[in-house]
């Protein structure tokens, strides 16, 4: 199996940006981003099919953490701290964006499903392809 992450445009160029073993890096220009796995004749396990679009999520349920922690028990200065709290209040937005079971109907992620749309279809809650 190959994991490609990508950043920028929908539509990377033929090549990988940078290869390091079997993940692949596809970076250009742009306000997306995606990773994906290609299967080489493998098949993925149910908790890998689960675990995958659970990673952009945790990460942001971490910064969420993090940013809640720093805001509470870290002296600041006020410009900090508001700088901080709004990097909480963003991530904990993306969070719930990310998480909700939907396939988007407009802009660049148009007709993919979120990452919990992906979870339940995982799970069998849901068609695996919308």
């Amino acid at each position: 199996m190959i994991s490609m992450l990508g950043m920028g445009s929908d539509r990377p160029g033929p090549h990988a940006t940078l290869v390091l073993g079997r993940l692949q890096f596809c970076l250009s220009w742009g306000l997306t981003g995606r990773v994906a796995t290609k299967e080489d004749d493998e098949l993925l396990l149910k908790y890998q099919k689960i675990g995958i679009p659970l990673g952009g999520p945790l990460v942001s349920l971490l910064l969420v953490i993090a940013m809640l922690v720093m805001y509470l028990w870290v002296p600041m200065q006020p410009l900090f701290e508001n700088l901080v709290f709004a990097s909480g209040v963003f991530n904990l937005v993306n969070l719930c964006v990310t998480l909700t079971p939907v396939v988007y109907s407009a802009g660049p992620y148009a007709g993919r499903p979120s990452d919990g749309y992906r979870v339940l279809a995982a799970m069998g809650k849901r068609p695996s392809e919308p």
